[in-house]
Order: structure tokens, then C-alpha cells, then sequence
């Protein structure tokens, strides 16, 4: 069989190239537990730009929770609890925005309390019992910890697939799709399905 080797890696493996390494096929931007991410201070423009060509080359990369609000476009965290933050990304790997944390949703991350910014977010999904069945839909709930929705600024773009909608919001606010981006596949989570 096959084998695959899972490697951890920094923003300096990033300026060396290792996601452009014949044998990597994938990565993932993951979630970060609290407030800060340091995406946006470690990676940067340079490891977004470094990440779109190795995606584009064919790799896939899965981008969760403050993953999926980096890779965006535009970024707007407007917590309930704190300060508004923002950015936009001249190296983004979606034409998107994503916003967060979602109406009702997540909350304020407490270190004495696990898993105090979790919560249960209501969801619909695109079901795999009838692949070729576009139009069908069920719902549940997924693990939501303050990701975003994500708003297409094309919703008709036929390179996104959205593979989920928040129940409670506009139907097109993403809690989760898969993109094509050159030759290779993007997978955003903003809620977490278990």
C-alpha cells in the first residue's frame, strides 16, 4: 500500500519551499484556540503567495476555521466580546470574505474553561447518500468554535463547491466549501464536522 508522512512545518520551511516538494500532496492551515492568530504575522503575504502556487501545482490544502478566514480575501472578525479586527490579503486563494464569529454562535475563549468558544452551529449539508442529487440537502450540527461564514464574491462561481450553508444566516454564508484553485483543491472549514 501506500503510505503518507505527515510533517509539521514553519513559515521558514515555507521560504524553503516544502510545499512544493515532489512528494508533499497536501497541508493544512488548522484552527488556533483564543483570539490571536499569527497567521497574518508569521506566514504573510509571502507564505500565502508560496501556498497558491503549490495548490495550484495540484496539491490540496484543507484551510480550517482561522484558516479559512486567512486564505480569504477579506477578513472581518467582529466578536460580540472584543475589538473588530480586519485585514485583506492581496495574496488570497478565495475571492471571498469571511466573517465571524457567526450570529449566536462560538463566544469568548476562557483558558480556565475548555471549551468555553465552542458551541453547537445548525447547518446544512450537502449529503453523499445521493452524490449526483444537487438539490439534496440535510442539516445538523456542527462543532463551531468562532470560523467564519464565507461569502463568495461570486456565488455563482462554478470552481466552489459549497459543501455546507449556516441554517440561521443568508443561504449564502458558507459554513464550508471545496474550491479549485489551478490544478489543485482548497477544502475550507469554518464550522468543524465530526
Amino acid at each position: 500500500g501506500t503510505s503518507i508522512r505527515v510533517t509539521e512545518f514553519n513559515s521558514n520551511d515555507l521560504r524553503k519551499g516544502i510545499l512544493r516538494e515532489k512528494d508533499t500532496v497536501g497541508f493544512c492551515l488548522p484552527g488556533i484556540i483564543g483570539e490571536t492568530s499569527g497567521y497574518s504575522d508569521q506566514i504573510g503575504e509571502y507564505g500565502l503567495h508560496e501556498m497558491s502556487r503549490a495548490v495550484k501545482q495540484g496539491r490540496v490544502m484543507l484551510a480550517v476555521c482561522a484558516g479559512a478566514y486567512f486564505v480569504s480575501r477579506d477578513t472581518i472578525y467582529a466578536p460580540s466580546w472584543g475589538a473588530r479586527k480586519g485585514r485583506t490579503s492581496v495574496n488570497h486563494l478565495l475571492l471571498s470574505s469571511a466573517r465571524g464569529p457567526v450570529e449566536n454562535q462560538g463566544g469568548q475563549y476562557d483558558p480556565s474553561y475548555w471549551p468555553s468558544d465552542l458551541s453547537l452551529a445548525r447547518v446544512w449539508y450537502k449529503s453523499t447518500t445521493k452524490p449526483h442529487d444537487k438539490d439534496h440537502w440535510k442539516h445538523a450540527g456542527f462543532a463551531y468554535g468562532n470560523g467564519p461564514a464565507l461569502y463568495l464574491d461570486n456565488p455563482q462561481d462554478s470552481d466552489v463547491e459549497p459543501l455546507a450553508y449556516y441554517r440561521d444566516m443568508p443561504k449564502n454564508a458558507l459554513a464550508a466549501a471545496s474550491a479549485k484553485h489551478g490544478e489543485g483543491r482548497i477544502v475550507l472549514l469554518g464550522a468543524l464536522p465530526h
